[in-house]
């Protein structure tokens, strides 16, 4: 019966998982905007921080990058691709939550430790990403156009490093679902490690012999 059982819970687990995601998913076009308000904050500070004319704004369910002309009207850019990092989050929900044998307090803190750390995580490649969008943007403006809008003693370059392109496609493909998988192993470290590494079997040793004129006790 045991051993039925422990084959059995993997699958349960994952049916847990998959039930939690495929939820989460559905209504994640709800959820997002909550979720990228928590890092578009550190991304706006990051260019202001640079005095660049460029904030994110959260409008209907979008993502804009609006730019603020010299005439003090506002050019907004629809930016994409924010949504692949993001999904990490009802990733991480679904995996917390479908781990046996924990209670509500260790979900709890590691969800909101999970959520913070990956919220400042992806705040920067927000800011990465932006960086990439503006450069674009300012390489195709006249130099008049370019100079008044900038503001004086602004060093910005306009040339994009092609490292920067590919750190954001590796963070989004791969970085993220490792980070996210290595933080819930040593999270749940204590279950699942021995299981990978199981202790070696411990012997019973007979007690030595009484020395040489002295009689052992009475088992």
């Amino acid at each position: 019966m045991t051993e039925r059982l422990l084959t059995i819970a993997p699958f349960a687990q994952l049916g847990r998982f998959a039930a939690v995601a495929g939820l989460l998913l559905v209504c994640w076009d709800y959820l997002s905007p909550i979720y990228l308000a928590t890092h578009i904050p550190l991304a706006n500070h990051l260019l202001a921080w640079e005095h660049l004319p460029f904030a994110f704004q959260l409008h209907e369910n979008q993502l804009l990058l609006a730019c603020r002309q010299p005439d003090g009207s506002l050019h907004r850019f629809l930016f994409t691709g924010h949504d692949i990092p993001s999904l990490t989050i009802a990733v991480a929900i679904a995996l917390f939550v479908a781990t046996p044998g924990y209670g509500i307090r260790w979900r709890l803190s590691w969800l909101a430790g999970a959520i913070t750390l990956f919220s400042l995580l992806n705040g920067l490649i927000l800011y990465a990403g932006a960086l990439l969008t503006i450069r674009d943007y300012l390489a195709n403006l006249p130099a008049d156009h370019l100079r008044q809008l900038l503001p004086a003693g602004a060093e910005f370059s306009v040339d994009n490093p092609p490292a920067l392109d590919r750190l954001i496609g590796l963070w989004s493909i791969w970085g993220s679902p490792a980070l996210l998988l290595a933080l819930w192993f040593f999270a749940a470290r204590d279950r699942y490690l021995p299981r990978i590494l199981p202790s070696a079997p411990t012997t019973r040793s007979d007690p030595p012999p009484p020395p040489p004129g002295l009689t052992a006790p009475a088992q």
